[in-house]
């Protein structure tokens, strides 16, 4: 199948490019940068970067730090780069081409960040790129964990995000490497409506949970919610 680009654009006149072939920008990942906190002189991972688009909204939101990103897909991490330079990010972190069940880099990371593959029941895609990335015959939870035990560091943080009717299992996993989800924010599509994802920040040992607010992503008119808006800065492109 021939690779076939098309532009998306962001706010502040950025723009991602996402190739046919790869998984795109998801609401999920969009949702995970707005969560992902990079404070200044800490170095971040992110874990699976595909074509880029997690891992530049994370550095646009997070103005100080440094964010890595691994991917063993050539295509994909191709046009990843390409995101990284046509963003001015290229002097904000190195993206490798690797598996992260072998990766090293400049471990130890003080956050790590993962769009992680859920393995949800429904048809799989024919793209093999697509399978690999949406499903957990490619890397699953326990070995998203396993990894985390070589590359974060011991005060480290780890964010992902999570399908919450499949909660037991992502638990279950960290309990088993050594983590705790010590923040945890429900997403929800109407404020009435059970919570369809979780963003989970994670650290290693036992530690208290704190449960956040639940992310409501839209009004019960079907509108989008202020918090939805500010995220994807929908007021700020009416004013420009």
């Amino acid at each position: 199948m021939e690779q076939i680009e098309r532009e998306i654009a962001l706010w502040g006149g950025y723009s991602l490019l996402q190739g046919n072939q790869g998984l795109k920008l998801t609401q999920d990942s969009a949702l995970l940068s707005d969560f992902v906190r990079l404070k200044p002189g800490e170095r971040g991972l992110e874990l699976g970067t595909g074509q880029g688009g997690l891992y530049v909204l994370t550095l646009l939101r997070n103005q100080a730090g440094e964010l890595d990103g691994v991917e063993r897909n050539p295509e994909a991490l191709a046009v990843a780069r390409r995101n990284q330079v046509r963003c001015g990010l290229e002097g904000r972190g190195r993206l490798y081409e690797g598996d992260l069940r072998q990766f090293q880099g400049r471990a130890p990371y003080q956050v790590c960040l993962c769009n992680p593959p859920y393995g949800l029941p429904g048809p799989k895609p024919r793209n093999a790129v697509q399978r690999l990335a949406r499903g957990e015959e490619g890397c699953g939870i326990d070995q998203l964990c396993q990894a985390l035990r070589r590359l974060l560091a011991d005060k480290g943080r780890f964010y992902f995000c999570w399908p919450a009717r499949r909660w037991n299992w992502a638990a279950k996993a960290l309990d088993r490497a050594g983590f705790s989800p010590r923040l945890l924010r429900p997403v929800r599509y109407q404020a009435d409506k059970p919570a369809q994802l979780l963003l989970v920040m994670v650290r290693r040992g036992l530690g208290e949970l704190e449960i956040g607010p639940p992310l409501v992503l839209r009004e019960p008119t079907g509108e989008y919610s202020t918090e939805y808006r500010r995220i994807y800065r929908l007021d700020e492109e009416r004013e420009g």
